[in-house]
């Protein structure tokens, strides 16, 4: 599967803040062997480098689904789509201990997610990782979002839809007339034994 091949290899220095609070809850308070904790600047500049990422994922969905939606069948933007709902789910993974306040980026990014990938499985995974931050953002209403986004995709699926059935049905009339037309000069030709255009 194309989904299945989009996956990511984080380094190693990209967990360094999780392995760290890891640590932290697992020694015991006050303990000589409790690692120290995270730099407030460090937990700063880590947070703002996952909310960029997350944004310029959700960007690049948006960006991805609008082509798709009048190339459907485009393989390149579908594998484009895997590898940023990939992403997008890997942010989630990685920002999950600086719940609540460390990651309200994160839940717009997966209702992008969710409305914009075809892939039913990777729906699946998105909803999965919506209903774990939602338990944090109970006031926020990401339905909402999710409704909206897909209303405004939906409006652009029914105009292009239009589009090609407008391009079908001139394409097959002028057909028809072209046929009609080369039918009637052979009927003149089998009468008068010429071509419409000749003179003698």
């Amino acid at each position: 599967m194309r989904y299945a091949d989009a996956t990511t290899r984080p380094g190693s220095n990209v967990n360094l803040l999780g392995s760290m609070i890891a640590g932290a809850q697992a020694a015991a308070p006050g303990s000589p062997s409790a690692p120290k904790a995270a730099p407030a600047s460090f937990v700063r500049m880590y947070i703002l480098c996952e909310s960029g990422a997350a944004t310029l994922m959700s960007m690049a969905m948006m960006l991805n689904q609008i082509p798709r939606i009048f190339n459907p069948h485009d393989l390149l933007l579908e594998q484009d789509m895997a590898f940023f709902t990939t992403q997008v789910m890997t942010v989630a993974e990685r920002v999950k201990d600086l719940r609540p306040l460390g990651c309200t980026f994160v839940p717009p990014s997966l209702c992008m997610g969710w409305v914009t990938t075809p892939n039913e499985d990777v729906k699946a995974w998105l909803g999965t990782w919506m209903e774990f931050y939602r338990t944090d953002f109970r006031g926020a209403k990401s339905t909402d979002f999710t409704g909206w986004l897909e209303h405004r995709f939906g409006r652009m699926k029914a105009r292009a839809a239009e589009r090609e059935s407008r391009i079908g049905a001139s394409g097959a009339e002028g057909s028809g007339i072209a046929s009609s037309r080369g039918h009637e000069e052979e009927e003149v030709f089998e009468i008068t034994g010429t071509r419409p255009c000749c003179v003698m």
